[in-house]
């Protein structure tokens, strides 16, 4: 049990009785949480350094001259990033790891920075979603691991994702995505089952595993055709009305992501947004429902149906 005179949990610095003791409860799970998610942020803050910069960048390049036309630059960079830390220089995350090892002093911090050394790739379909957390299971082997979740957005169920995953020190195996999840939309499940796994993964591995989805039609994109649709299509409809309403875009995309609606005409999903839009007020027009059913060529039944369901998942995500 910490003292009062001893140093507070939260690394302030102060004593605990002039720091949180009055405050609330603060467990070690808690700051140790805290200090793993300090640890990769301080990593990819500092790294790559100036000396690392050329072989990284030859690594970019080599996958721009063959993807750039499908992928935006941004996301070549970042899965490549991974690719050059974890498996071209892998030295330089092993030395990372190493110095903050003799940093650090508390004994779980210390027995996760020893199984550290290789973070481990995963494919894999979200089978179960959890407050912070989902279940996967790996596209091969039907291997289920628990992921803990950083982000308080939905997580579309059935989707297929590419990470690299790192122990996250629970008792239950539970596991942390060290880099950015790459969704990959149910479109293309079947592609991702044609795919013969090597006994072998490495980088230029990967960049032949977004090629085979490439061919398939994969973008990058995290939202399914008939998703990617339905969003072009309401944020349309706000550039033509010059109406900016990113918090009413980022709803729309949240309820598409947690509820995954199906309707026979993706554009009564859109008008039924943009009505919730307008009764919520979060968006700056007047119409009337005959009149944005018109402008969509959907019946104000069907725009009023979705409307009522995108409202009752707002209400329930505030």
């Amino acid at each position: 049990m910490i003292g009062r005179n001893d140093p507070c949990l939260c690394g302030s610095g102060k004593k605990y009785k002039k720091c949180c003791m009055n405050k609330h409860a603060i467990t070690t799970d808690e700051v140790v949480k805290e200090e793993i998610e300090l640890l990769l942020q301080s990593f990819y803050n500092a790294y790559p350094e100036r000396p690392d910069l050329p072989p990284y960048i030859e690594l970019v390049n080599g996958w721009k001259e063959q993807i750039q036309e499908r992928f935006m630059t941004e996301l070549i960079e970042a899965i490549a990033l991974d690719e050059y830390f974890f498996d071209v220089a892998p030295t330089i995350w092993e030395n990372y790891i190493e110095k903050q090892r003799q940093k650090v002093l508390r004994p779980k911090l210390q027995q996760l920075l020893n199984d550290w050394t290789k973070p481990a790739r995963f494919v894999g379909k979200v089978v179960e979603t959890a407050e912070h957390k989902m279940i996967a299971e790996h596209f091969k082997t039907g291997e289920h691991v628990t992921i803990a979740l950083d982000t308080e957005r939905p997580i579309p169920l059935h989707s297929n994702f590419y990470t690299f995953l790192l122990p996250n020190g629970e008792e239950n195996n539970e596991q942390l995505a060290v880099s950015t999840l790459i969704f990959i939309p149910t479109d293309f499940d079947e592609t991702l089952a044609k795919w013969e796994m090597p006994e072998r993964w490495d980088a230029s591995t990967t960049l032949q595993f977004f090629l085979h989805l490439i061919e398939a039609g994969f973008t990058g994109d995290e939202w399914t055709n008939f998703e990617a649709n339905v969003l072009t299509k309401t944020i349309q409809f706000l550039n033509e009305q010059k109406i900016e309403a990113p918090q009413f875009v980022t709803i729309v995309e949240d309820y598409l992501a947690a509820k995954q609606p199906n309707a026979r005409k993706d554009v009564a999903i859109a008008a039924g947004a943009i009505r919730f839009g307008v009764e919520q007020q979060l968006l700056d027009y007047e119409t009337t429902w005959t009149e944005l059913g018109a402008h969509f060529d959907v019946s104000p039944s069907s725009l009023a149906k979705y409307a009522k369901e995108i409202e009752q998942f707002y209400a329930k995500s505030q």
